[in-house]
């Protein structure tokens, strides 16, 4: 069995959008898109952190899917298992994707899509 037909993670993927708020604005507000998505979250090797931060860029993580998620930076990845445990909510951390899914083939002969991701803080 390889690492490509059981991947150690799960998560849901949100879409961001806005709802309407009491007094008439606008708020923000998550659809979830899909769950329990089999993933594999990585941390960027020290050489690639190095290289976006010389141009500015905070990229700590990358997620990978065995198929392409269809996702943008209007969405969002929370890691709900990792290894078959489930995440508490409370260490559960969400995701911003920084761009579309990108097919890498570092896993020999198969496709999987990299997302390169930076941790949202409270504030975004």
């Amino acid at each position: 069995m390889s690492l490509l037909d059981n991947f150690p993670h799960e998560c849901t993927i949100y879409r961001r959008g806005f709802t309407k708020a009491t007094a008439g604005g606008n708020k923000p507000a998550n659809t979830i898109v899909d769950t329990e998505v089999p993933c594999w979250e990585q941390p960027l090797d020290s050489r690639l952190v190095k290289e976006y931060q010389k141009e500015g860029m905070d990229i700590p993580k990358k997620v990978y899917f065995l198929t392409d998620p269809g996702i943008t930076p209007r969405y969002r990845i929370v890691i709900t298992k990792r290894n078959g445990v489930a995440v508490s909510a409370a260490n559960q951390v969400e995701l911003k994707p920084l761009g579309t899914p990108l097919p890498d083939t570092t896993a020999g002969l198969e496709i999987m899509y990299k997302v390169l991701c930076t941790e949202m803080t409270s504030k975004e």
